[in-house]
């Protein structure tokens, strides 16, 4: 049944026979015809409308201005007052997520929440201004969160009506301003060995260094130059603004990537200068030459990273580089590149709801597993970016992932102080060894063998059964070669230990800014 509008005309009327004509009877039947064709619109709303109570309606003060509503300054610090207690990542109840604008814009809902260009018509913009049930954010609610005001009401609406665009252009993002580092703040976040067996590197601070490991000599210190500009940094420069979180070489050689606060860099190696005789460091330094060849990303821009670079691998045969990164407590960020070019293959953008720490592709290359702080690892195919296995058991934060030569077996370490082994096929935990006291800050696979290397801030540096020796502060990181006789690890006080097996005391106790100490078993 049709419900129509009464109109001035459109009640009953007494019929008429008449053959004459009637003066301004054209005029009448066209004001007719208007509420009729008018009244269309207006039906139609009220019966979309059929649920909502005007007399409730918030107003809508739509701000006159001509620049980009700022989701990321603007809109997202509302929903965190008024809506994510219900409608975050973690909860998202009704399948809504207001804390990312991607996610607001897809989700599985047979009516869009919000459609770009169009705010009035936008379901979002409906509920919460109590043009439509259900009203957002219900009354008498845990939250205890207050309506939304008619000034926040008209931001999310001119935010709509602009096309609801990706926040922030970086035009419009507040400068950050860079403080130099002290001196004395050394920690060792990140290390790892070359594919030769031959370099070391660490990130010392903002500053990256490459050691010969057979000298314990400094080869090479990598220097940004853009950074050496101003008064911030003195001599002889830094490689990053930020912390270095993140190091890996290429499997292929020559190349080695870090990673900082929404950047990664390249480096490549030039020309390494070979002494007389390596096995004698008294004759002379191992030096090599180390150009910054490539930058993608940028501290200024959150476009290309969401925030520091904690976690790169690179796949078995050196072509794909992958980054771990994140938005803490809200969103882990998954993306693979082009080794050579740095261009971006794929990304998985809410790989986990937190953090990405650990990464590490299996022996074949098809799948890519990590470990992130929101307390799971997961493993994805690499060519769909698909997930293909989550694992679920440590109690907090997971802070690395290895796989056994096999590829059959995956470990994971943690900040509950477990290791956990996980059978990759059925994704059942075969195993969790236990005994430490802090948290378990790296762990690898020893060559082809079932044995691990281990570190940890108890502090602890295991390889397989032995403990090593020469470890007295917190350790961050380590590392080990891939014939498993060389192990290195950084620690809190910017010391990067190298050993060298079956040795347990280290051959080098590599301080910051001095020449190398050699250790007890030194030669």
């Amino acid at each position: 049944m049709t419900r129509f509008l009464q109109t001035p005309h459109s009640g009953p009327r007494r019929r008429r026979r008449s053959n004459l004509s009637v003066p301004g009877r054209p005029a009448i039947l066209w004001l007719a015809l208007f509420w009729i064709v008018a009244a269309a619109p207006i039906r139609a709303q009220l019966e979309e409308d059929k649920d909502a109570d005007p007399d409730g309606a918030i107003p809508i003060a739509v701000p006159e201005r001509q620049e980009p509503v700022s989701f990321n300054r603007e809109l997202l610090p509302i929903f965190q007052a008024k809506c994510l207690a219900c409608h975050s990542k973690s909860l998202a109840l009704g399948n809504v997520v207001l804390e990312d604008r991607q996610l607001i814009l897809s989700g599985d809902r047979a009516e869009p929440l919000v459609v770009p260009g169009n705010g009035a018509d936008s379901l979002l913009l409906q509920v919460a201004a109590h043009l439509r049930q259900p009203f957002m954010p219900p009354e008498g609610n845990a939250a205890e969160a207050a309506p939304l005001a008619p000034e926040e009401l008209g931001l999310l609406k001119l935010w709509i009506d602009q096309g609801a665009r990706q926040s922030d252009p970086t035009s419009l993002l507040p400068k950050l301003k860079w403080k130099a580092i002290p001196g004395a703040l050394n920690p060792v976040y990140s290390a790892a060995i070359g594919p030769d067996g031959n370099y070391a590197a660490c990130g010392r601070s903002n500053r990256i260094f490459v050691y010969h490991l057979a000298s314990g000599q400094l080869a090479a210190r990598l220097i940004d130059p853009s950074l050496n500009q101003g008064d911030l940094y003195g001599e002889p420069g830094v490689s990053h603004r930020d912390m270095v979180h993140s190091l890996a070489f290429s499997p292929k050689g020559g190349l080695l990537v870090s990673g900082g606060y929404r950047i990664l860099k390249f480096w490549r190696l030039q020309t390494p200068v070979q002494t007389p005789n390596p096995t004698e460091p008294a004759q002379g330094k191992q030096e090599s030459s180390w150009v910054l060849e490539r930058v993608v990303g940028s501290a200024e821009d959150p476009g290309q990273f969401l925030g520091r670079v904690t976690a790169l691998a690179f796949s078995p045969d050196g072509q794909l580089l992958a980054t771990g990164s994140g938005d803490p407590s809200r969103s882990g960020e998954l993306k693979i590149w082009h080794a050579q070019n740095g261009t971006l293959v794929g990304a998985v953008p809410d790989a986990h709801s937190d953090t990405i720490l650990g990464l590490e592709f299996s022996p074949d290359g098809r799948y890519l597993a990590t470990a992130s702080t929101d307390r799971f690892a997961k493993v994805f195919e690499v060519e769909s970016r698909q997930l293909a296995k989550t694992f679920e058991g440590h109690t907090h934060h997971v802070l690395d992932v290895a796989w056994k030569a096999d590829g059959k077996v995956l470990a994971t370490c943690g900040a509950d102080g477990d290791i956990k082994l996980w059978d990759f096929e059925t994704g059942e935990q075969k195993q969790t060894i236990s005994g430490y006291e802090k948290e378990i800050t790296s762990l690898s696979f020893i060559a082809d063998s079932d044995r691990l290397l281990i570190s940890s801030g108890d502090p602890v540096v295991r390889l397989g059964e032995r403990r090593l020796g020469g470890v007295s502060s917190f350790v961050h990181v380590s590392a080990v070669s891939r014939d498993g006789r060389t192990v290195v690890a950084g620690d809190q006080a910017g010391r990067l230990l190298v050993w060298r097996s079956p040795e347990v005391q280290p051959r080098f106790v590599l301080e910051p800014e001095a020449e190398p100490t050699v250790g007890p078993s030194g030669k």
